[in-house]
């Protein structure tokens, strides 16, 4: 104590007189004028306490036993404190990690009945206080409650089943009447359903039939039996193969084998003969399953799309020649773009395919065509000017292209051709107009225009340069930073070396 500084409470002891006493150690320091830091300790001074006025302020009743008892950990144990008497060893009481005793039965000196005892720590003390009851009395008490929880426990089951018993006999009579109900309601409603649909696939212009995996008939609306060149009921439980018009019994065959194969939708387009006629058709073919995701048939769909591909070609026949009224008033503008949009059309296509891009071949080609219809509104002096133009004729140049969306972005040319024409001037280091776009936010149609459109230009002269030769536009082509797309300038060079791109040079350095 004297050298920590720190108190100490020892453990109590009987004195002379037979009284319970706890020593307390408490540190001496040294005087302020010996240890400026008052903190030296120079010796301890030792009080002791009287426990036994404190513990037992009146004499208990020495008959009746004490549920609770006053405990210290002494350096050999476990110690009980009575009044009067020397510590009492306590062994097999030993105290857990949080220094107090956990719950346990225990034996106690003297007694043959065990107890389930438990001590909590006094703090600051070498004390612990105990509770316990007698092994007997706790068991006595836990088996009392167990009975009760259990005669309570069963009643309550007695008394559930009975109603349960009850409610079941109530609700099997009420839910036998809301089935039948039901019943009648699905009938009725299941018969309307299928009036509806019936009627609704009877004035269907799509042929609609359902054949098994083996390729019977299973379902045939009027439209495909019309077609077929049956009846719908003479189509049932009939094999695709034994239809009396054998262009559609081939195809029913084949699509029900490529779906059965497939286990997925597919859809056809194919002409087939119907009343001496050769018409295009649709088909779409779907699995059908069962409950449990087995297919066990297919469904074919027959739609005549002959008048909607002939209306096609004839809205194309008329953008064409819309986009031709367009080029000629264009290059009546400024005679050197006679031939400019058709050629790069023409390069943009055949580029296209040496990349394996052929479905971009229609928008390569309509927005090549449209691509100068902004120089319309151009001064004409500023399109024929011989010398090099100043930076702001360069910029009002450029405004063509805003000029060329202004007037057809309200055209709907199913394609995306209005995209392609406002990108073919960017290029990938940012340099283009009319947005400066880089990189990748300039698609593949744009990237291929700007090619095609710039070697077509360079190859032909201008109102201010005379035309250059391949070489040259090739290297204007291929300068780094990249400006170009350089896999659409390798394509060039690949078309180039073809019979088809040296004839298509050849007309065009002779045009």
């Amino acid at each position: 104590v004297a050298a920590t500084g720190v108190p100490r409470v020892l453990p109590a002891r009987l004195d002379a007189a037979h009284r319970l006493v706890m020593d307390m150690a408490l540190p001496v320091f040294a005087p302020l004028y010996v240890d400026a830091s008052g903190t030296k300790g120079v010796g301890a001074l030792v009080v002791g306490v009287d426990l036994s006025s404190r513990l037992h302020p009146a004499e208990p009743d020495k008959s009746a036993r004490e549920p609770g008892r006053l405990l210290q950990i002494a350096p050999d144990g476990v110690e009980e404190l009575t009044v009067g008497s020397a510590p009492v060893p306590l062994p097999g009481w030993n105290p857990d990690a949080t220094g107090g005793i956990s719950l346990a039965a225990r034996s106690l000196p003297g007694e043959q009945e065990q107890v389930y005892s438990l001590a909590l720590p006094v703090p600051g003390t070498p004390l612990l206080a105990e509770q316990d009851v007698p092994v007997g009395v706790a068991d006595a008490r836990y088996h009392a409650f167990r009975r009760s929880v259990l005669l309570s426990a069963a009643l309550l089951t007695v008394v559930a089943a009975l109603l349960l018993v009850m409610l079941w006999w109530w609700l099997l009579g009420r839910r036998e009447r809301a089935v039948a109900a039901e019943l009648r309601d699905l009938y009725e409603t299941v018969t309307r359903q299928n009036r509806i649909i019936d009627g609704v696939n009877t004035t269907m212009e799509d042929g609609i039939a359902l054949s098994d995996r083996n390729g019977r008939f299973q379902y045939a609306n009027q439209a495909f039996a019309t077609l077929a060149g049956e009846t719908p009921s003479a189509l049932l439980d009939k094999n695709c193969s034994s239809l009396s018009r054998p262009d559609v019994s081939r195809s029913v065959q084949a699509h029900t084998e490529a779906v059965q194969r497939a286990d997925a939708p597919l859809t056809f387009t194919e002409n087939l003969e119907v009343d001496g006629q050769c018409r295009r058709y649709q088909v779409a073919c779907s699995p059908f399953r069962n409950e449990r995701g087995d297919m066990i048939g297919v469904v074919s769909v027959y739609r005549d799309i002959t008048e909607l591909l002939a209306a096609q070609e004839r809205a194309r026949h008329m953008v064409s020649q819309t986009v031709h009224v367009f080029v000629r008033a264009i290059e009546a503008v400024d005679p050197y773009l006679r031939g400019q949009s058709a050629r790069t059309g023409e390069l943009a296509a055949a580029l296209a395919e040496q990349m394996d891009m052929s479905e971009h071949d229609e928008t390569l080609r309509t927005a090549a065509n449209l691509s100068q219809i902004g120089m319309i509104q151009l001064p004409r002096e500023l399109l024929t000017k011989t010398g090099m133009l100043t930076p702001e004729e360069r910029s009002r140049l450029e405004k063509h292209v805003d000029y060329a969306r202004d007037a057809l972005e309200g055209i709907d040319f199913g394609m995306p051709v209005l995209e392609a024409i406002t990108q073919m001037h960017e290029r990938l280091d940012g340099s283009g107009y009319p947005r400066r776009l880089h990189g990748d936010a300039i698609g593949m149609d744009g990237r291929i225009l700007a090619v095609a459109g710039t070697f077509c230009a360079m190859l032909r002269p201008r109102s201010y340069r005379q035309a250059r030769n391949v070489g040259e536009a090739l290297a204007i082509l291929s300068v780094t930073p990249y400006r170009y797309d350089p896999r659409v300038v390798d394509a060039l060079r690949a078309y180039l070396d073809t019979p088809g791109g040296r004839a298509f040079l050849d007309g065009l350095i002779a045009a």
